[in-house]
């Protein structure tokens, strides 16, 4: 693996977003905006499945 084929990914993939900020900023904000919420639900979605594991790892306890 070479470092220097990564970096010129890396470069390549932050160009369009610049770009797309410096044309249209509200967009870029609602796309963020996006992210931000899809990323919370994720969040929320896997707490919940901790919570409930947690209980699960508990009554199995109380069994034992």
């Amino acid at each position: 693996m070479r470092p220097s084929r990564h970096l010129k990914r890396s470069r390549h993939c932050l160009k369009p977003t610049l770009h797309f900020r410096d044309h249209n900023p509200r967009h870029c904000f609602r796309f963020l905006n996006q992210i931000h919420k899809s990323l919370f639900q994720h969040l929320r979605r896997h707490r919940s499945r901790m919570m409930r594991a947690r209980c699960r790892l508990k009554s199995s306890y109380r069994m034992l």
